[in-house]
């Protein structure tokens, strides 16, 4: 899936770890990133390997570098920006289940991505 210069591949599936857990492998170049958003139903934990990234949560703003790790609890409204690309992050959401709209929008032709999203429990805008 791509959302503005943001490309996603799912490294670990649900499938995989008995729905405890996926991991996405994301990737994206400078001013790349998400809308604001929350997760209903998982907590993610973003970990920067490469680059550099905003992240804007809680009234926060945080700029991430090789190495840091962030926590995002469920159910807040968050975005994240890379400031300094080419980034790669890598995302374990907590359990498993958001990986399916990866899957569901490389794998068919879905126009409606808000659609995707509700339907694995992501809010979009200011929730």
């Amino acid at each position: 899936m791509t959302s503005p210069a943001l490309h996603y591949t799912v490294a670990l599936d649900g499938a995989a770890t008995g729905g405890a857990y996926a991991v996405l492998d994301i990737r994206g170049d400078r001013h790349a990133g998400t809308p604001v958003h929350l997760h209903r139903n998982e907590d993610q934990v973003v970990i920067v390997l490469e680059g550099a990234v905003t992240v804007w949560h809680d009234g926060v703003t945080e700029r991430l570098r090789p190495g840091d790790t962030l926590q995002l609890p469920r159910d807040r409204p968050h975005r994240v920006q890379v400031e300094d690309g080419p980034a790669r992050l890598l995302c374990l959401c907590l359990p498993a289940g958001y990986e399916a709209v990866i899957d569901a929008a490389t794998s068919s032709d879905h126009d409606d991505r808000a659609a995707l999203l509700a339907a694995v429990g992501v809010a979009t805008g200011r929730p």
